[in-house]
This record gives C-alpha cells, sequence and structure tokens, in this order.
C-alpha cells in the first residue's frame, strides 16, 4: 500500500505513450523515463518502460552529454517537487530530457543524487 505521500508525488509524474509511429507505418518503441524528486522528504519516485539495471546507463549517458555545454547562469526555480523527464528515441539514439528545474546545474545535481540514492544497492556503483 503506498502512502499519501508516495502517492501525492506519483500523481506528478506524468505518464507517456509508449509506441509511436515513425511516418512509414512502422511501430518504433520509445522510452520513457519521468522522476519526481520531492526535496523536504529527500525521496524519488520514478515511471518507466526501461528495464531498471539499464536506467544508470541512460541517465549517465545524457550527464555526459551535457559535459561542455557551458554554463547556465539561470535562476533555479524553487519547488517542493522537481520533475525531470527522460524521451529516449532508439530508432536515432536520442535521449531528450525537460524538467521543471529552472536550471541545469540543478537537474544535473538532483540527477546525481537520484544515480547515488536509487542505484547505490547494488545496481549502480559510484566509481568515487
Amino acid at each position: 500500500m503506498k502512502s499519501k505521500e508516495q502517492i501525492k508525488l506519483l500523481q506528478t509524474v506524468p505518464n507517456h505513450d509508449t509506441m509511436k509511429y515513425n511516418g512509414k507505418g512502422l511501430k518504433m518503441n520509445n522510452l520513457f523515463l519521468n522522476i519526481s524528486f520531492d526535496i523536504s522528504e529527500n525521496k524519488f519516485l520514478y515511471s518507466t518502460n526501461i528495464k531498471e539495471t539499464e536506467i544508470p546507463e541512460i541517465v549517465e549517458t545524457f550527464l555526459r552529454s551535457q559535459i561542455g555545454k557551458g554554463a547556465d547562469d539561470s535562476e533555479p526555480n524553487k519547488n517542493e517537487i522537481y520533475n525531470i523527464n527522460f524521451k529516449i528515441d532508439l530508432s536515432f539514439d536520442n535521449i531528450k530530457c525537460n524538467s521543471n528545474c529552472g536550471n541545469f546545474g540543478l537537474r544535473d545535481g538532483i540527477l546525481l543524487h537520484f544515480l547515488k540514492e536509487e542505484f547505490k544497492n547494488g545496481l549502480y556503483q559510484s566509481q568515487e
């Protein structure tokens, strides 16, 4: 049974259709990973159609792709719950990300925290 806090967090994680057509009548399997982080509770909830063992690799690949993109001087949004949503298009090896963080540094810090907190027990081993 989920607690009221978990239900509240899950309601902020949008659901996405996992199948779409590429215009030629062929189905492409599009993957998604939606992460919600409650900053006051320091809790993560996520929904995905990705194998759990593959989540760290996808998040790490995205974070590596951000290296060298320059500083983001935008003011971070002040939210109680931050949402970070990934869409992965396998046909083009493309990862798209959007969030309500307002700042790339905040978003990437939350993603690093997500990896350390959610995958510290065997699936994800930090290389520190």
